[in-house]
């Protein structure tokens, strides 16, 4: 095929050029021209030829590259569907194990999906989800009829979930897993510890945190949500970066609740919280409004220094013991209308609180009036069946 259009080519500008010399001068100049024409012509159609070679070289390696890429894209497709049906293999097996009688067999599952996420970062949030859904099933064991050797062997494998979450999601940028959400509603953990983690988001909607649960200096970029759960131990937000909102209404504290120097960067609920201990937010940070409408404070409520800087909500909120607001902070207002103060109280020098219609409950009429100075701007009412109102100070401006 070549060669024909070689022939064909060098053929016609052979005619060509023999055409354009005829005639031309005498006959011998006419006999030169015509052989320079042949020969000129010839190279033309050897030009000729080796274009076409060069085309139809060109053409081949160009097929026969297309051709490697295909059956390197095939080979990865084969690869990548290999992985996946490893991959999904693993998980298989994992979630087999974890509902295995042994505690050594659910551990091994929790280690192995810890390294599947370690090795494949694009499942690493597949595998946080996978071990959240294991803390948020019931124990296969009734723990508090459980011997002690098989409360402590199931106590082992939450422990285990829980340091496999924390290690993934503290420690250096470059060992840390991206962000992720954390979704443990209703769980029951024991000893919860993620303190300095990084999350995109908390859901710990009606847990049961047993032991002392930990949230010191940790990161949320979004909201984090605790509504109606239970802290039977000591609770530690000191630190804490809070990026979103954070829900902690109807929240049960029956220990210590520690949120110093905490930082709410979108607002924040406690309605309805009740707090059986001391409850330490020294120095804390309420970058938009916060509330506390209907807490009930038992022991001590430690706001000294606390910033408010898009106001403060504490309606019809019961303090049963010492309240501090010493040297804190407000851009707005803090109001406290119609709560029950039923020990002392010291609400500094500051002149931004709202107090209408709260009560101070005294045991006897003068009892603890001297010791208990109400805010500027404020006084004592009558004594009415056990408590004294307070009411604006008509000698100041409120």
């Amino acid at each position: 095929m070549l060669a024909a259009l070689v022939a064909v080519a060098a053929a016609a500008s052979v005619y060509l050029l023999l055409s354009l010399v005829k005639g031309v001068g005498n006959q011998a100049e006419e006999v030169r021209l015509q052989i320079e024409a042949i020969k000129t012509g010839l190279t033309v159609g050897a030009g000729t030829g080796g274009a076409l070679a060069l085309l139809l070289t060109a053409r081949r390696q160009w097929l026969s590259e297309r051709e490697h890429l295909l059956q390197i894209r095939t080979s990865q497709v084969t690869e990548r569907d290999a992985e996946e049906r490893r991959i999904t293999d693993l998980y298989a097996k994992a979630a087999e194990l974890l509902g295995h009688d042994r505690p050594s067999a659910r551990i091994a599952a929790l280690y192995a999906l810890s390294r599947l996420g370690e090795n494949n970062p694009s499942h690493r949030n597949t595998v946080v989800n996978l071990i959240c859904g294991y803390l948020r099933l019931a124990p296969p064991i009734d723990l508090a009829e459980a011997s002690p050797w098989l409360f402590r062997d199931e106590l082992e494998v939450r422990y285990t979930a829980q340091r496999i979450l924390k290690s993934h999601l503290a420690g250096s940028d470059a060992a840390r897993w991206e962000p992720v959400e954390l979704d443990l509603t209703g769980a029951t953990l024991y000893d919860f510890d993620i303190e300095e983690c990084r999350l995109r988001r908390g859901i710990f909607r009606g847990c049961i945190f047993q032991g002392r649960s930990k949230f010191s200096h940790v990161h949320i970029a979004e909201d984090i949500r605790f509504e109606g759960a239970c802290f039977a131990g000591r609770v530690e937000f000191a630190g804490a970066k809070l990026g979103g909102h954070a829900y902690f209404d109807e929240c049960e504290f029956h220990d210590e609740a520690e949120f110093r120097s905490a930082r709410f960067e979108s607002g924040a609920s406690f309605d309805k919280c009740i707090f059986s201990s001391a409850a330490a937010f020294v120095s804390t940070h309420f970058e938009a409004h916060v509330e506390f409408y209907k807490a009930t404070f038992k022991d001590g409520a430690f706001f000294n220094r606390a910033s408010f800087n898009g106001g403060g909500l504490f309606d019809h909120a019961r303090f049963h013991d010492f309240l501090g607001l010493v040297d804190a902070k407000c851009d707005g207002k803090i109001r406290i209308i119609g709560a029950h103060f039923f020990h002392f109280f010291d609400l500094g020098d500051n002149k931004f609180y709202e107090l209408y219609n709260s009560r101070v409950w005294f045991d006897e009429p003068d009892l603890g009036v001297m010791a208990v100075c109400p805010p500027p701007g404020w006084d004592y009412g009558e004594y009415i069946d056990g408590y004294r109102p307070l009411v604006p100070d008509k000698s100041h401006e409120v």
